[in-house]
């Protein structure tokens, strides 16, 4: 193991987590070598110039998303009578997590331990994925393309995702960290039974009907259920740190998780002219971002 491969520390740590056993002190040791600045945050692509934190408040948020959370909040009934009609649907609306209805995020139900999930896409890559959201959920779709269209947005461009999420009784979502830290996630509690829980890092809270949970799921966060099943409405959106700087940080994801793919597929290529041709730029040139093989700037990894 390389000690500054930060690449080497995420494979390992995805490695025992997939195994049941315990990466944090693997993820302590990349902590301490300071490639990441908490050892329950493991994400994929990580951008350290981001302020972390597991779970987020209305106030640390900019005035423009906490006025579409308030927004959402007192249209919850909205949400809640399309949830209901849908649910009573002939045909059954919902699909497993994971599944083919979707053209990406084939994997994430990967992480369900025991139980049941499914979704209802409402937006994302392709229109396509939306056609029942688009039939059962009208207004809740209206409602989310007036309010919080950069959320629309980055679904749309297959950053992020809005759906409702259904976790059935006696079900448990594994731990887990999400692919970058560019992004935190709402929920909106729909239907919430007492002792269905999350925890995100260290800490467990529960879900509030008509209420908003605010949390970066880059954080490592499972959930459970009791025997009744859990609803809400989930909404990925833009760190606040991120926003009007959208297309630089997803164009440097982009870079980064590809190199990182690359990494982890092919030897290294004998012939560094070839790098350039397949990349636009040398792999090794020390005058590029590691991270990113972009021109350094301060919010580049060291």
């Amino acid at each position: 193991l390389d000690p500054g491969d930060l690449l080497a520390y995420q494979e390992l740590c995805l490695l025992l987590s997939t195994h049941g056993a315990d990466p944090l002190p693997i993820a302590e040791a990349a902590v301490r070598r300071g490639l990441w600045a908490d050892a329950m945050q493991r994400p994929t692509v990580y951008f350290p110039e981001l302020e972390s934190r597991a779970f987020w408040e209305l106030g640390q948020l900019g005035d423009a998303d906490a006025a579409w959370i308030r927004e959402l909040e007192a249209s919850w009934q909205v949400v809640v009578d399309e949830l209901c009609a849908a649910l009573e649907a002939p045909r059954p609306c919902f699909a497993d997590v994971g599944g083919e209805h979707r053209a990406g995020g084939q994997h994430d139900g990967e992480v369900l331990g025991r139980g049941s999930w499914s979704e209802v896409v409402l937006y994302a890559l392709n229109e396509e994925e939306t056609q029942i959201a688009q039939a059962h959920f009208p207004r809740t779709r209206g409602l989310l393309r007036s309010l919080v269209p950069s959320a629309v947005d980055m679904a749309e461009a297959g950053f992020g995702e809005i759906i409702i999420s259904r976790l059935g009784p006696h079900s448990h979502i594994a731990p887990h960290c999400a692919p970058n830290n560019s992004r935190l996630t709402a929920h909106l509690g729909l239907r919430v039974p007492e002792g269905c829980r999350i925890r995100v890092g260290r800490e467990w809270r529960q879900w509030e009907e008509g209420k908003m949970l605010l949390f970066d799921d880059s954080f490592e966060h499972e959930v459970v259920t009791t025997d009744q099943e859990r609803i809400v409405l989930l909404i990925r959106f833009w760190h606040p740190q991120c926003i009007e700087r959208e297309s630089e940080y997803m164009k440097r994801d982009d870079r980064i998780f590809n190199w990182k793919n690359f990494r982890k597929t092919f030897p290294p290529l004998p012939d560094e002219d070839v790098e350039k041709v397949m990349f636009g730029y040398d792999m090794d040139d020390a005058e590029l971002c590691s991270q990113c093989k972009l021109p350094p700037s301060e919010e580049c990894m060291p």
